[in-house]
C-alpha cells in the first residue's frame, strides 16, 4: 500500500504542476493588446521626391492570443509636371483606400511583458483614383504643337493581399512592424479610357500583381 501512497503523491504533484502551467497559459491569453499607429516610409518618401506621398493609418487589436484584427486606411497625393520644348504636361492624381483583413501570430516563444510576433495575414482592399491632365503637348509635323487636356476621371479598384512580417516591441507602449505585402489586383473599373498612374493602396495600374513594403510605428495598449 506505500507504493500506492507514493505513486499518489507523484501524481497529485503532476497535476498541480499541470495546472499550474494551464493557469499561466490561459493569462497569457487574456493578455491581449491594442494596436494603433501610421505607415513610415510613405511621408518620408514625400520629404524625398516632393511629389509623391502616401498617409496611411492603421488599427489593430488582438482577438485572441495568436489571432488580429487589421484594418488600414491612407490617401495618396502624386504630382508631375514638365514644360519645355520637347514635352509638355500637367498630371495630378489623388485617391483613397482602406484593407479590411487578418493575421496570424505563428512566434509561440512570447511574453507578456515584451509582446513580440511573427505574422502572416490576408487582406482585401479597395480604392477610388482620380486624376486628370492638363496643357499636354502633342507636336505634328503638319499642325505643329497642340495641346489638349482631360478632365478628371475615376478608377475604383478591388484588390487581394497576403501579407508576412515581424512586430516588435522596442519600448513599453511603442512597436514597430514591417510587412511584406503580395498583391493581386482583381477588379478595376474607370469612367474613361485614360487610365490613372498608381491605383491608391496598390501600386501600378498596369500591374495585376505587384509587391509591397511597409514599414509601422504603432502604439500598443493592453486590455
Amino acid at each position: 500500500m506505500k507504493y500506492w501512497g507514493y505513486i499518489l503523491l507523484l501524481v497529485t504533484g503532476q497535476i498541480i504542476n499541470i495546472t499550474n502551467l494551464y493557469s499561466q497559459t490561459d493569462t497569457i491569453k487574456t493578455a491581449k493588446y491594442l494596436a494603433f499607429g501610421f505607415e513610415v516610409i510613405g511621408p518620408i518618401e514625400k520629404l524625398i521626391t516632393s511629389n509623391k506621398g502616401n498617409y496611411e493609418i492603421n488599427f489593430k487589436p488582438q482577438l485572441s492570443k495568436n489571432l488580429f484584427f487589421v484594418s488600414e486606411a491612407g490617401f495618396l497625393d502624386f504630382s508631375k509636371n514638365q514644360i519645355d520644348v520637347n514635352k509638355s504636361y500637367n498630371y495630378a492624381l489623388s485617391g483613397n483606400y482602406f484593407r479590411l483583413g487578418l493575421e496570424y501570430n505563428v512566434f509561440r516563444r512570447n511574453r507578456t511583458s515584451e509582446p513580440n510576433f511573427i505574422l502572416i495575414g490576408c487582406r482585401l482592399g479597395h480604392s477610388t483614383t482620380k486624376h486628370q491632365g492638363d496643357n499636354i503637348m502633342i507636336s505634328d509635323v503638319v499642325w505643329g504643337n497642340q495641346y489638349y487636356n482631360f478632365p478628371s476621371s475615376k478608377l475604383t479598384s478591388n484588390w487581394f493581399e497576403f501579407t508576412g512580417g515581424i512586430r516588435a516591441q522596442i519600448a513599453k507602449l511603442v512597436a514597430l512592424e514591417w510587412q511584406l505585402r503580395l498583391k493581386y489586383l482583381f477588379n478595376k473599373q474607370t469612367s474613361s479610357n485614360m487610365e490613372p498612374y498608381y491605383i491608391a493602396g496598390f501600386g501600378r495600374t498596369n500591374q495585376k500583381f505587384t509587391i509591397g513594403f511597409t514599414y509601422n510605428l504603432y502604439f500598443t495598449l493592453k486590455y
